[in-house]
């Protein structure tokens, strides 16, 4: 019975340690969609026409629009890499 307590507060100290990393993660994660939605705000970078074969293939739904949303980057990045692996002959 008498190790039986150290345990208990063992126990108690560590679930309060994990709600504060929670907590924390969260934290950290919701301010750093805060900080990647400002920059691309402040990039100002613009999709291309759905002239553009692979902006068409890639990012349609986005075609000349301004990149505010990860999903926008996402779209914007597979427009890049299209262009590239066009201009390179298939190389990256």
């Amino acid at each position: 019975m008498r190790m039986r307590k150290p345990f208990e507060i063992g126990g108690i100290i560590a679930g309060v340690v994990l709600i504060v990393f929670g907590t924390a993660a969260i934290y950290m994660g919701v301010d750093g969609r805060s900080t990647v939605r400002d920059s691309l705000k402040q990039e100002q970078i613009t999709i291309g026409s759905v002239d553009d074969p692979v902006v068409a293939r890639y990012a349609s739904q986005y075609a000349d629009q301004q990149v505010t949303s990860g999903d926008q980057a996402r779209a914007f990045a597979q427009v890049i890499r299209g262009h590239t692996i066009k201009l390179t002959g298939g190389l990256t």
